[in-house]
């Protein structure tokens, strides 16, 4: 069941009056004013948090001891979503502490996720992998530096000049390859 604000408080000053729509059981009607303790449970505040909204003008009077309703529930609204706006800023923008509580989780949170993963086997050391490819390629190195001394011997009608000629095109294209040519 839904009803406007106008139809609990009446109608504003000087606006005109709406006609109510009937219902089963029509809300009770709120004053236009009320004392700081009404107010208070009203609003869901403490007396001294009414006191001090008043000195802020969050919350506005209506004589001695009496509090303008209507104004006062839309001033504090507002006063409520500018609170909420700014918290929402101040998470967004970072407040240095909170950004740094959270870089400090998501660090973590990464190397929890990074330890799991090494355990079980899906990621490596990099230092591991570069001893282990620099051992593979020395050996893939001095086996092709051996070739021409190989062939050498198992072909004798070679001339050392002809097997130097193999030895130098593979130091070729080892330079090559590590030069990235």
């Amino acid at each position: 069941m839904s009803f406007d604000l106008n139809s609990l408080l009446g109608p504003d000053k000087g606006a005109p009056a709406k006609k109510r729509t009937p219902r089963s059981e029509p809300p009770e009607r709120i004053p236009e004013t009320m004392s700081e303790s009404e107010i208070a449970v009203f609003l869901g505040v403490t007396a001294s948090t009414i006191r001090s909204l008043t000195r802020d003008g969050k919350i506005m009077k209506a004589g001695p001891g009496r509090w303008d309703v209507r104004r006062s529930v839309a001033s504090y609204v507002e006063h409520l979503r500018g609170i909420a706006s700014r918290t929402g800023r101040a998470r967004d923008q970072g407040d240095p502490l909170r950004v740094e509580q959270e870089r400090l989780t998501r660090a973590k949170a990464e190397r929890e996720s990074l330890r799991l993963a090494r355990e079980r086997g899906e990621v490596v050391d990099a230092a591991e992998v570069e001893r282990e490819w620099a051992g593979v390629l020395r050996d893939v190195r001095s086996s092709l530096l051996a070739v021409p001394s190989r062939v050498g011997q198992r072909l004798p009608a070679l001339t050392p000049g002809e097997v130097a000629i193999i030895e130098e095109e593979i130091r070729n294209a080892l330079e090559g390859l590590a030069n990235d040519d």
